[in-house]
C-alpha cells in the first residue's frame, strides 16, 4: 500500500469564513480558530485572524497559485485526519513573513498548512526531506505594500 500521498496541483479553494485548527498553529497551539479573510489588493493572499486571540494575525499565500512546482507529500494518515480521499482536494497555504530590512517576503515552505475547504478543518504538516525552506523568497519592497493592504483590508 501507498504510504505516501502526493499533492501537485491543489484544486481546494479556501474562501472568507471560519477554520480551524484542532492542534493549533506551530508555536501558537492555542490558537485553533481563524477568520479567513481574502486579500482584494493582493490576489492569492488571505488573512489569518485568529478568533481565539484576535490580536494575532497571520499573513499566508495560496502556495500553488505562486508556486506551481510545489509538491505535499503526506502520509495516508494524515490525509485521512482531515478527511480528505486525497491531499489534491485540499486547500495549501503557507504562512508569510518579512524577512529583515531588506522588507524581503518570504513564506515558509516547508510547513504548510492544510486546509479540507469542505469541513473548514486543517493541520500544520512538516514535509520532512522535501529540500523546501522555511524562508522562501515571494516578494521584494514588500513592507509598504504589505502596510497598505493590512489598512485597506483588515482596518
Amino acid at each position: 500500500m501507498d504510504s505516501q500521498r502526493v499533492g501537485t496541483r491543489g484544486i481546494g479553494v479556501l474562501d472568507d469564513g471560519e477554520i480551524q485548527f484542532p492542534t493549533g498553529l506551530f508555536g501558537f497551539g492555542w490558537c485553533r480558530s481563524f477568520h479567513v479573510i481574502s486579500c482584494d489588493s493582493m490576489p492569492n493572499f488571505r488573512w489569518l485572524v485568529s478568533l481565539d486571540k484576535p490580536d494575532i494575525l497571520f499573513l499566508a499565500v495560496e502556495t500553488y497559485a505562486m508556486f506551481p512546482e510545489y509538491r505535499v507529500n503526506m502520509s495516508e494518515a494524515e490525509v485521512e485526519a482531515l478527511d480528505l480521499l486525497s491531499v489534491e482536494e485540499a486547500a495549501v497555504l503557507t504562512l508569510v513573513s518579512i524577512s529583515g530590512e531588506s522588507g524581503v517576503l518570504t513564506t515558509n515552505l516547508l510547513a504548510p498548512l492544510i486546509v479540507n475547504p469542505a469541513t473548514r478543518r486543517g493541520r500544520q504538516v512538516i514535509l520532512d526531506d522535501s529540500g523546501y525552506q522555511t524562508k522562501h523568497a515571494v516578494r521584494s519592497g514588500a513592507r509598504e505594500w504589505l502596510d497598505a493592504s493590512a489598512d485597506t483590508e483588515i482596518g
